[in-house]
């Protein structure tokens, strides 16, 4: 599985599948973790072949996760050891239930991300990403689709 991610420029960064600001997913990382995920989500499948609409699926919860951590940091908002800790646990519940482990590069997207949408959800109004979301650079690989600001969500060119 390989990419280029574009919303509304040209993505130059070979290694990478998507970026939000200044912060990039490397194509190596992605796949790992769309090959950890599929571990828990689907045991059975064939891990050789992704779906594009899992990997856009995947690839729009990363970025949305971006989008929250960085209005964040603009908010002066800390996401905590205690918040990362929280969400550790409930990924290793999680994991250990379904007799898997996990890539450390894995395992941190996906802390990062879920304490992150919980300090989102319990200091945040709703609506309260959109005016930042509209104003950052979102570029996605084109081999995956495009970032659309309206649905918030990578989408298939065509």
């Amino acid at each position: 599985m390989s990419s280029t991610l574009s919303s509304c420029s040209t993505f130059t960064a070979n290694n990478d599948v998507a970026s939000v600001g200044d912060t990039s997913l490397g194509r190596d990382d992605f796949e790992l973790f769309v090959q950890d995920l599929l571990i828990v989500n689907a045991p059975a499948a064939d891990r050789t072949k992704i779906a594009g609409e899992d990997a856009r699926r995947l690839l729009s919860a990363w970025v949305g996760d971006q989008l929250i951590i960085q209005f964040l940091v603009s908010e002066g908002v800390a996401v905590t050891e205690t918040d990362r800790t929280a969400a550790a646990n409930a990924l290793d519940t999680r994991l250990k239930n379904a007799g898997v482990t996990w890539a450390e590069g894995s395992r941190r997207i996906s802390i990062e991300g879920q304490a992150a949408r919980t300090v989102f959800q319990n200091t945040q109004q709703p609506g309260a990403l959109g005016p930042f979301a509209q104003d950052i650079s979102i570029e996605v690989d084109s081999r995956y689709g495009f970032w659309d600001r309206q649905s918030a969500t990578v989408v298939a060119f065509g």
